[in-house]
């Protein structure tokens, strides 16, 4: 539980900082959230549809980090290690095509680990691979 509640945490503060410097590029004549409240940050990206999270299994998941056009977006995938020594994975519920991942840079990895990913792409791209941040965490434990 406390893994999610960092994850949460790290992908809201980068949430937080990505939109703010996309604030002054989009802003529609909507409020400004008080920087008191860094929550309000999401919902402010959200209002001017600067902001959206999709999970990798989502059928439309491709096609809408394909589109960013100037957009934030963060893509959840869940992964399980297949190869704590080569690091090797796989998404859960993606393309089965496409679902290679590698965990190598995860330290203490065991295979059967369940693994979160949050990848941040680079707002000023729509190249699929043109990621900014990765955040990798360990939901389960096999042992």
């Amino acid at each position: 539980m406390k893994g999610k509640s960092i994850a949460c945490a790290v992908v809201g503060a980068v949430v937080a900082l990505s939109t703010a410097a996309l604030f002054s590029k989009a802003n529609k004549g909507v409020v400004p959230p008080n920087p008191n409240k860094p929550e309000t940050y999401y919902k402010y990206a959200e209002r001017l549809n600067l902001l959206e999270v999709v999970n990798t299994s989502d059928p439309n998941a491709g096609d809408i980090i394909a589109n960013r056009q100037g957009k934030l977006i963060i893509e959840r995938c869940i992964g399980e290690v297949i190869d704590a020594n080569t690091g090797d994975g796989c998404v859960l519920g993606g393309d089965p095509e496409y679902n290679y991942i590698s965990y190598m840079d995860v330290p203490n990895i065991q295979n059967g680990d369940v693994i979160c990913t949050y990848f941040v792409y680079n707002t000023e791209s729509s190249e699929p691979d043109d990621i900014l941040y990765r955040f990798d965490y360990v939901i389960d434990r096999t042992k």
